[in-house]
């Protein structure tokens, strides 16, 4: 049971992705442009007195966000001009967000810095968009991400006598345990919804099948039928009511002689539901019909 509901969920992922998974993909590139944009406007808003105070590599910091602006120009136009490889732009673009943050994470001093929230976007993204294993693997990779660098962080401080004394370490794994958790809820939130488009769309693709098999049936019926819309119009007609109102085939709807037109409009204002008419057909000739309304509903 276990292996089939494993391989449904791949095979789901695996498909073809839908538009509401390129629409998703699209505001995740537009998310991380504007992350880039504010990690650019960072240290000038924080201002480079106060950034000397704390253990800043500002050039280190500054070179990897204009860099990673750039990589989300670059996806975010990917993204729009190139409609296939759903699967490998969304991986490549998460991962790229994971080696960053972490990249910049540590120019920026580590965990104290609370730039480590930044991690929240990629995995949130793959949780909304890809299966629940590989989000749990992206989870994870963000946390050892965030994890390895308060350690490291911790080892060379002071040859490691104050590891995690600053809280780093601890900071980084409230955080790692708030990717899962995040992981973990949005990723069955998707899941659900996904399900319901795929099932409104199969209800759609229904509800035409039998629209279509509902025009063939009544396109094959001995008896003429019309379809007039609440305002009066003709919607349609088989080919029967065609042959009785004298229309020929091919012929505009709004071609139906007006006092034949006028005699069902009053018909269906009327309170009848059955009656004999006389109406007018092709020429001089007129012609005596059975009607009958039905409404929906």
């Amino acid at each position: 049971m276990s292996t089939s509901a494993g391989g449904a969920v791949r095979s789901r992922y695996l498909a073809q992705p839908t538009p509401s998974f390129w629409k998703s993909l699209r505001y995740l590139c537009d998310a991380r442009l504007t992350v880039a944009g504010l990690l650019l406007a960072y240290v000038p808003l924080l201002g480079r007195e106060s950034v000397r105070e704390q253990t800043f590599d500002t050039d280190l910091f500054l070179q990897v966000s204009g860099a990673y602006f750039l990589v989300a120009i670059v996806c975010s136009a990917l993204v729009r001009l190139m409609r296939r490889g759903f699967h490998v732009q969304l991986l490549v673009q998460i991962m790229v967000d994971i080696v960053v943050i972490g990249v910049i994470l540590y120019a920026a001093g580590g965990s104290r810095s609370g730039l480590g929230v930044l991690m929240i976007t990629p995995t949130a993204g793959a949780a909304i968009l890809s299966t629940p294993l590989l989000s749990m693997f992206i989870a994870a990779s963000a946390s050892l991400v965030l994890l390895a660098e308060s350690l490291w962080r911790g080892l060379i401080t002071e040859g490691g006598r104050q590891a995690g004394s600053d809280g780093g370490l601890f900071i980084a794994a409230v955080i790692s345990a708030t990717l899962f958790i995040t992981v973990i809820i949005v990723n069955r939130l998707a899941r659900r919804l996904t399900d319901q488009e795929r099932l409104a769309f199969r209800r759609g693709q229904d509800l035409r099948n039998q629209l279509a098999i509902n025009e063939l049936v009544i396109a094959e019926l001995d008896q003429g039928v019309v379809v007039f819309n609440r305002k009066g119009g003709i919607k349609g007609m088989n080919p029967k009511a065609r042959a009785i109102l004298g229309l020929a085939r091919g012929a505009p709807i709004d071609a139906v002689d007006n006092a034949a037109l006028a005699t069902l409009r009053a018909l269906i204002a009327s309170e009848q539901l059955v009656t004999e008419l006389s109406i007018d057909a092709a020429g001089p000739r007129r012609m005596k019909i059975r009607a009958r309304v039905l409404t929906p509903g």
